[in-house]
C-alpha cells in the first residue's frame, strides 16, 4: 500500500509538472503573439507616420510658394495642397485605426490598413511629381 500510495504521489506531481510546463509554454506563446502584434503596429504606424511627415514638408512648401504664386500657379497650388491635406487625413485615420486595434480585429484591419497606406503613399508620389513639375515651371 505504502509503494502504491507513494507511486500515486508520484505521479500527481508528474502531472502537476506537466501541467506547469505547458502552461509556461502556453504563456511563453501567448507573450510571443503579443510582442508580433505590438511590432506589426508599430511599424505600419511608423510608415504611415514617415509618410505623413513627408506630406507636411511638401505642404510648407506649398504655403511658402502661395505667398509669392501668381493666380494660374495659386490656383493649382491650392489643389494640390487640398489633396495632399485629404491624405494626411487619411493617413491619421488610419493611425487611429492602428492604435485603437486589438490582436482579435488586427488580421482584417492590417489588410485594410496595408491598402490604404499603400493606395496614400502612390497617390502621394504622383501628387508630388506633379507639385514638383509645376513649381519648376514658375
Amino acid at each position: 500500500i505504502t509503494i502504491i500510495l507513494a507511486a500515486g504521489v508520484m505521479m500527481s506531481c508528474l502531472v502537476m509538472s506537466c501541467n506547469q510546463s505547458a502552461s509556461n509554454e502556453n504563456s511563453d506563446t501567448l507573450s510571443e503573439i503579443q510582442k508580433d502584434f505590438d511590432k506589426e503596429k508599430e511599424e505600419l504606424s511608423q510608415s504611415l507616420k514617415d509618410t505623413r511627415d513627408e506630406i507636411d514638408q511638401q505642404l510648407d512648401v506649398i504655403s511658402e510658394r502661395l505667398k509669392t504664386a501668381d493666380e494660374k500657379t495659386k490656383a493649382k497650388l491650392e489643389e494640390f495642397q487640398r489633396d495632399l491635406t485629404d491624405q494626411r487625413k487619411r493617413i491619421d485615420n488610419a493611425l487611429d485605426d492602428i492604435n485603437e486595434s486589438t490582436q482579435e480585429s488586427w488580421s482584417d484591419l492590417k489588410s485594410t490598413l496595408n491598402e490604404t497606406g499603400n493606395k496614400v503613399k502612390e497617390e502621394w508620389r504622383n501628387l508630388r511629381e506633379k507639385v514638383s513639375e509645376s513649381m519648376d515651371k514658375e
